[in-house]
């Protein structure tokens, strides 16, 4: 087991399990979250069936507080590098990485935009991703999670779009109100 001496965060903690992975494909689980029992046997096919080098899927929300089952979240069929600033539907418990494709990486030390930031920069390489039309996971969700606090979820990605890619105020209100489009989308459908 690899432990960090100190809580260094999600991004750290994923970077330091990416520089000891041997594997050609990646998959991220966190503690709370879950997998479907052929998750990645269906995933795996899915891509290697289509030559696929980033894929995610729908996933379920799942409720610590009450112990139920909420809806599905939907997957796009396709995001490319621009879709993303656009719709954060790609969820980290979803997605597979043919690693020996895209190359090494990482995920940048930010808060809770990480790895949508991550899939765009592989998608930057040239890659589309692809969204495989099955819930094969459960995303947890408490009270006190950052999911269910939409006003600092936003706050967080605003940041993004004006201190991590350095987007002016205009190009950063465009892919806000985008993003803040389709999370509504996401909520009712």
């Amino acid at each position: 087991m690899i432990e960090h001496k100190q809580n260094a965060g999600v991004a750290a903690a994923r970077n330091t399990a990416l520089d000891v992975a041997i594997g050609d494909y990646i998959a991220f689980l966190d503690s709370d979250d879950m997998w479907m029992p052929d998750k990645l046997e269906k995933q795996l096919q899915f891509m290697e069936d289509n030559g696929y080098v980033i894929t995610y899927t729908k996933y379920q929300i799942y409720y610590t507080d009450t112990d139920q089952r909420g809806k599905i979240v939907r997957a796009p069929k396709k995001m490319t590098e621009k879709s993303v600033y656009k719709d954060t539907s790609i969820a980290c418990l979803t997605v597979m990485v043919n690693r020996k494709e895209t190359g090494s990486f990482h995920m940048p030390p930010i808060k809770h935009t990480e790895d949508n930031v991550t899939w765009q920069e592989i998608m930057s390489r040239g890659y589309t991703a692809y969204g495989l039309q099955e819930n094969l996971a459960l995303y947890r969700v408490s009270s006190s999670s950052m999911t269910g606090n939409k006003l600092k979820a936003s706050s967080e990605q605003w940041k993004t779009y004006r201190h991590y890619y350095k987007f002016s105020q205009i190009k950063s209100t465009y892919y806000f109100c985008w993003y803040a489009f389709n999370a509504v989308k996401r909520k009712l459908f």
